[in-house]
């Protein structure tokens, strides 16, 4: 099965969590919206995604600029788009790297200007806001970035970014280790309608031997920052609590990746694989059985435009999990479930289903869907063009 992408939803509060890998190394996450976003109960403007294998890592966090048109869709649409192409991304020279990576960023402006202007805003908003919201849709939604790929069988990172996001490369000991190049402003910044502003993305290639941790967040963390060599999700939390309890807080997101984690717990076990279920054909719900040893689980949702995943927390121990998945516009959706725990290998992904919604005719139902269409392609009545 392919390898999805992980990314952390934009609606909702995140506290620290982990996804053990095979190494083990260890993805620690953290999100949180402004307290003004919190009151409005929008969008976050900051996003999270990564994907892994044995081979290779990528990931990108990206901070969406306010003061443009709803800075929210290019940080998405960049994050998500970031890590597809460093996914596949040439590392043979730093060059090479940087000359793919503006290429790319330039091609992405097509489909995020058609997001842009897609985009509808709620008529019930003072006509003045509305007509600045208008203002901004021209010129555009920008977002900064953060991110990189860790190639495993070469022994070698690839560092990229734009704007004044951080990125940090720790040693075993908790040490900043110098990133090449490391300027982090505030003009830089890509663009859904011209792409690389104000400058060309940054970045550097780097051996991964003295490597134990890679860190990225966006600048919501303010003076925390400097406390993240020694980085525990107790901490993390507790930025969180600090920094969006004031009044003027910003959006916060990090992640981090331990190269070289501690299982001071003994050996990780895997968890096994949640079962998915149809109750109803006729509803578009999901139900499995709950694994005992699984703390949450993550709910893959491929919507034939940006796949994403959501954590749902186990709020009652043993008891079966139900999700309703969003309304399209009568498009399929393929979904499936993986069990966590952050001291546990999470489990296999479950045997997807598709997801028929036809809400003109009222009706819905789920199939089964092969393992190896997870990600990326669609049995032939259901096939969509790749975005």
């Amino acid at each position: 099965m392919h390898a999805p992408t992980i990314t952390i939803p934009q609606d909702r509060e995140t506290e620290a969590s982990r996804d053990i890998a095979p190494g083990p190394i260890a993805f620690t996450y953290v999100y949180a919206r402004s307290r003004d976003t919190r009151a409005a109960d929008a969008l976050g403007q900051d996003f999270i995604a990564y994907r892994y294998d044995d081979a290779r890592i990528a990931f990108a966090v990206c901070d969406g600029v306010s003061q443009s048109f709803y800075g929210e869709i290019a940080a998405r649409l960049l994050g998500m788009r970031l890590v597809d192409h460093l996914w596949r991304a040439n590392l043979s020279t730093a060059d090479r790297f940087l000359a793919d990576l503006d290429s790319a960023l330039h091609a992405w402006t097509h489909e995020a200007s058609a997001a842009v202007a897609a985009k509808l805003i709620n008529p019930a908003l003072p006509e003045m806001h509305r007509v600045a919201l208008e203002r901004k849709r021209e010129s555009g939604s920008e977002s900064m970035f953060a991110a990189g790929v860790i190639d495993r069988g070469g022994e070698k990172i690839a560092l990229c970014w734009m704007g004044d996001m951080r990125l940090w490369l720790w040693d075993a000991a908790g040490h900043a280790i110098d990133i090449p190049g490391a300027e982090w402003l505030t003009r830089e910044r890509w663009s859904s309608r011209i792409g690389p502003k104000n400058g060309s993305p940054r970045g550097c290639i780097l051996p991964i031997d003295r490597i134990a941790r890679v860190t990225a967040h966006s600048d919501g963390v303010g003076h925390f920052a400097a406390q993240f060599g020694e980085l525990s999700q107790d901490l993390l939390n507790t930025v969180i609590r600090e920094q969006t309890a004031a009044p003027a807080s910003d959006d916060i997101a990090v992640l981090d990746i331990n190269l070289a984690d501690d299982d001071r717990y003994g050996a990780y076990s895997t968890l096994p694989a949640p079962i998915l279920r149809v109750p109803d054909p006729a509803e578009p719900v999901l139900t499995w059985e709950a694994s005992r040893l699984a703390a949450r689980y993550r709910v893959l949702i491929d919507d034939g435009k940006l796949p994403y995943t959501l954590d749902l927390e186990v709020t009652e121990m043993g008891a079966p999990l139900t999700f309703f998945p969003p309304h399209t516009d009568d498009s399929p959706l393929i979904c499936a479930v993986q069990a966590l725990n952050d001291y546990a290998f999470p489990s296999p992904w479950s045997i997807p289903v598709t997801l028929i919604q036809n809400y003109g005719a009222d009706e819905a139902g789920l199939v089964p869907t092969p393992n190896d269409s997870l990600v990326g392609t669609r049995p032939a009545s259901s096939a969509r063009p790749e975005t």
